[in-house]
């Protein structure tokens, strides 16, 4: 997915022992390429927060967290990884997100960024990202990053949930995850958006 070469750095003995089931999974060419990603997301609620502590144990060094939301006490049964004091304190999901996954993981570089997915300042984060994720629960930011790894060729990875309550009283749970190459198909074209249903 990466659009560079991997800058080989050799590991520490303790970053060897750190990584080393993942890289004996993934192989140590395949991990260090995913660790040198550097990765915007698009969303830090339910699906976000545990997707960015998923890149955080992966080894990703590089993470753009974007979201405008705040937190609630309501948020705090599908954040695990948050707590109280970021819900009573109305701390914004991004900054308690970014807070977390630093104290998680030291050495990985988070910025927490409350945009609007309409403004400038993204797609400067876009150029410098080698992947577009998007955990979000409406179709603006989703369509919106399609419209970026179109225009700036850049991979889309979209990770959706969603729960339906059928007229006859059925709970319908379903989830999607679909990686999405520049000019090779978008949101638009697959489907799954949440007008289509």
């Amino acid at each position: 997915i990466a659009s560079r070469e991997p800058e080989l750095e050799p590991l520490t003995s303790e970053e060897e022992l750190r990584w080393s089931r993942t890289r004996g999974a993934m192989g140590a060419n395949a991990h260090e390429r995913l660790r040198q990603l550097s990765i915007l997301q698009l969303g830090a609620g339910r699906i976000g927060s545990l997707m960015a502590f998923q890149w955080a144990a992966l080894g990703v060094k590089r993470l753009t967290l974007i979201d405008r939301d705040v937190m609630g006490l309501e948020n705090l049964d599908a954040m695990p990884n948050l707590t109280t004091c970021d819900a009573k304190h109305r701390r914004l999901k991004v900054s308690a997100l970014q807070r977390r996954l630093i104290a998680y993981r030291p050495d990985m570089v988070v910025h927490a960024a409350p945009l609007e997915v309409n403004r400038r300042e993204i797609e400067t984060l876009v150029r410098a990202s080698d992947l577009i994720v998007t955990c979000v629960d409406s179709d603006t930011p989703r369509l919106a990053a399609a419209m970026w790894s179109y225009r700036f060729l850049k991979p889309h990875l979209d990770v959706a949930s969603n729960i339906t309550n059928e007229p006859n009283g059925e709970r319908l749970l379903s989830a999607d995850v679909r990686l999405l190459l520049p000019q090779q198909g978008c949101v638009c074209c697959v489907g799954g958006r949440s007008e289509e249903h």
